[in-house]
């Protein structure tokens, strides 16, 4: 008799499974990009069919880019779909962001493709070919708004393919109610979804109710934690409302009060506040233009090609190690390194010279400058882009103070093992910011803009919401949500 041994594919499966039967590709995952959400969603309904093929319906939770990516691969497959979305529209959380840019292959520097943003890469030599993909057209980094207006020019076409393919809006009251029971308990005990008095996007079904074989939450990874306490100056004043600044996918006021010479204070370690860092710090609207400037001088080009196999050693090692453990100080090693590449190229002159013409210009003794507190004593996760420039500006900063060459540029102050305790508010629209320092001392820092980049409040986290485990372990994740994922699948 001949043994076979049958081999199939899990990662998809096992990194996003949370209840039988139930998938959460939002919440508590760890490569949270747009084109990773639609890179995760579109690996699970292929493991999905090929495990179980004759299931004929879906239920997706939630119309962002990774909800939209699973209805229609699981449509083209044949499946019965229906995507359930609180909101008006889907991508309705990009649509409020007409000043944060996005991008497929932004953060994917200093790897060669990083250049190109459309999706998927139409390079068939390298890549091959795809079916039923979001496209994405914009050669450059695009506004979050455009970004979500393509995804949703292309799954109109989608869904004009697939009639079986069908998207619930403004779910709220008691429409809301009723999801959020079934999804608690009716589909655990076998029972039907009501999709009576529902709006639908486009043609509803023809069926008013359902049995889904599979549910797939993607719902978003959670609320953000953009708040701070009150402070008179001398205490927390936990009487009074927290400050609270401008969420991560909403148009804020921050590069408006940095072009009018105000002092900007950021507060978070991770990619967000780097984000706003940069932003703050040079005229560019993204990182990638930054880069661009600093690539137009050809002895700067040369010396960051010199260190590209460097660089591109430690963003892959620290992906990998990222997948083999949950402790977030992993992140340490990363940063040091990242940060003696910094060091050795601010001391090019020719590297200074560019990156200082990449910083806002202030007028003479203005002293206007960004402020990075954080937590820890270094940053955390955040793309290799975002980490090596901010690295970088404070190195060339730190190296050009004695000298003088960037006197007529914006400062850059970052403090780390900061424990920040509150936001004063001040007169004419200004605060300050206090902090204790390793050491207890108290520090206050002067402020026009404040933004909080804490990262999300896991006790939002809609996975945990939606679906409610039995027993007392009710972890939701292992650590197979940490592996890297393909660029493009």
């Amino acid at each position: 008799m001949n043994n076979v041994l049958s081999v199939f594919d899990c990662f998809g499966l096992l990194a996003s499974k949370v209840a039988p039967n139930v998938f959460d590709l939002s919440s508590g995952q760890y490569h949270v990009s747009l084109r990773d959400q639609i890179v995760r969603g579109r690996l699970l309904v292929r493991d999905l069919c090929a495990v179980n093929s004759s299931f004929d319906s879906l239920l997706v939770v939630g119309a962002g880019a990774g909800g939209l990516a699973v209805a229609a691969e699981a449509a083209r497959r044949g499946k019965h779909v229906v995507v359930l979305e609180a909101n008006g529209t889907p991508m309705s959380r990009q649509m409020s962001a007409s000043r944060r840019y996005v991008g497929p292959f932004m953060y994917e520097w200093p790897w060669q493709f990083s250049r190109s943003q459309k999706y998927p890469p139409t390079d068939l030599t390298t890549w091959d070919d795809f079916k039923s993909c979001p496209t994405l057209s914009a050669v450059q980094p695009s506004t979050a708004l455009e970004f979500a207006g393509e995804m949703l020019k292309w799954f109109d076409k989608e869904s004009q393919l697939y009639p079986e393919l069908h998207v619930a809006i403004n779910l709220a009251g008691p429409l809301a109610e009723r999801v959020k029971e079934y999804l608690r308990t009716g589909f655990r005990t076998d029972q039907t979804l009501d999709l009576n008095g529902m709006s639908w996007r486009g043609n509803g079904p023809q069926q008013l109710s359902m049995k889904p074989g599979y549910i797939v939450l993607a719902a978003g990874m959670g609320a953000e934690n953009c708040t701070l306490p009150s402070h008179d100056g001398i205490q927390v004043e936990n009487e009074k409302p927290p400050f609270k600044g401008a969420m991560f996918w909403e148009d804020d006021a921050l590069q408006k009060h940095a072009e009018n010479g105000g002092d900007i204070v950021v507060v978070g370690g991770g990619d967000g506040a780097l984000q706003d860092v940069l932003r703050a710090l040079t005229t560019h609207a993204h990182p990638v233009q930054t880069l661009e400037q600093l690539e137009k001088c050809k002895d700067t080009s040369e010396e960051l090609e010199r260190v590209r196999e460097q660089l591109q050693t430690i963003d892959s090692q620290a992906r990998l190690v990222a997948g083999w453990s949950w402790d977030p100080s992993e992140w340490r090693v990363a940063d040091r390194l990242c940060r003696e590449v910094a060091v050795a190229l601010a001391g090019k002159v020719c590297v200074r010279k560019s990156v200082i013409e990449c910083l806002r210009e202030v007028g003479a003794n203005s002293g206007q400058k960004v402020t990075l507190l954080i937590k820890e004593a270094y940053f955390d996760k955040a793309y290799l882009l975002n980490r090596f420039l901010v690295h970088l500006i404070h190195q060339v900063l730190k190296h050009s103070k004695n000298g003088g060459e960037a006197d007529n540029r914006i400062g850059f102050d970052l403090r780390t093992d900061m424990d920040v305790q509150g936001v004063q508010k001040l007169c004419g629209d200004k605060y300050k910011v206090h902090c204790l320092d390793a050491e207890h001392v108290v520090s206050s820092f002067g402020a026009d803009y404040v933004s909080v980049r804490f990262g999300i409040d896991r006790t939002t986290i809609p996975g945990l919401q939606m679906v409610h485990l039995k027993g007392e372990d009710q972890r939701q994740r292992t650590t197979l949500s940490r592996l890297p994922l393909p660029f493009v699948v």
